[in-house]
C-alpha cells in the first residue's frame, strides 16, 4: 500500500490543557528526525503553575529536537530553514502564546506579523505543525 503525503501544514486545536502540544509532538515524531520547536510561552518564575507545564513540555521532548524561544517575530525562526534538512518538521506550540505576545503591538505591526506567517507558511518547503488553544473550549 502506497503511503499518503503528509500535508504540508497541520493546525492542531482544542482546548486548553486537552493533550494538543503532545500529539503534536506525536505528528512532528512520525514526520521527521529532524525537529525545531518553536515554544512562544514566555517563561514566568512567579508563576509555578505556569513553570511545571513548560518543564513538563521540556522533559516529553526528544533531546535531538532543537529549540527555539520566540516571543513576537514567528516568521523570523521561519524563514531560515536553508540550513535544515529538506525532511525536517517544525512544530510552533503555540499561536495563542504568540498572539499573547503581541497584544502590545500597534495595529499596523500586527497587521504585518500576520501577513508575514502566513507568507512563510505558504512559501516554507517544510512540514509545519501549529498548535493552536481554542478560547472558551473547557
Amino acid at each position: 500500500m502506497a503511503s499518503l503525503p503528509h500535508p504540508k501544514s497541520i493546525l492542531v486545536t482544542g482546548p486548553s490543557r486537552s493533550g494538543k502540544s503532545e500529539w503534536a509532538e506525536q505528528l512532528a515524531l512520525q514526520r521527521s528526525n529532524s525537529v525545531i520547536y518553536i515554544a512562544t510561552g514566555q517563561e514566568n518564575p512567579d508563576d509555578p503553575d505556569w513553570q511545571a507545564r513548560i518543564d513538563r513540555h521540556r522533559q516529553r521532548r526528544p533531546n535531538h529536537w532543537q529549540t527555539l524561544c520566540v516571543s513576537q517575530n514567528l516568521s523570523g525562526p521561519l524563514k531560515n530553514v536553508s540550513s535544515l534538512p529538506a525532511n525536517a518538521c517544525i512544530l510552533v506550540d503555540s499561536l495563542g502564546g504568540w498572539v499573547a505576545n503581541c497584544l502590545a503591538l500597534s495595529e499596523e505591526t500586527w497587521q504585518c506579523r500576520q501577513q508575514d506567517l502566513l507568507q512563510v507558511l505558504l512559501d516554507s518547503p517544510l512540514s509545519i505543525i501549529l498548535v493552536a488553544e481554542e478560547t472558551g473550549w473547557g
